[in-house]
């Protein structure tokens, strides 16, 4: 609730990028974005959170190929948190 009034936004499987005009696109698992600064027109913090359980073949990989490469690099974003269970 805290997080709400201060204008966070937590989004499940948001829209990272299109990928083709038929509607299909990449979405990182979990989205957080947070407002900062004093210009309600700036852009948000943003933070891209990946989940893979610990079975999944590509536990090892995804960190790069998926969350930095597919989600982080195209839109300029430095940080994300790769999360495993």
């Amino acid at each position: 609730m805290q997080l709400a009034q201060n204008g966070v936004t937590i989004t499940r499987e948001a829209l990272a990028r299109q990928v083709s005009t038929t509607g299909t696109g990449l979405a990182v698992d979990i989205q957080a974005d947070a407002p900062h600064g004093s210009s309600r027109d700036a852009d948000p913090a943003r933070c891209g959170i990946e989940l893979k359980g610990n079975w999944h073949p590509k536990l090892m990989t995804a960190m790069r190929t998926q969350l930095a490469e597919a989600y982080l690099i195209p839109e300029q974003l430095h940080d994300g948190i790769y999360l495993t269970a």
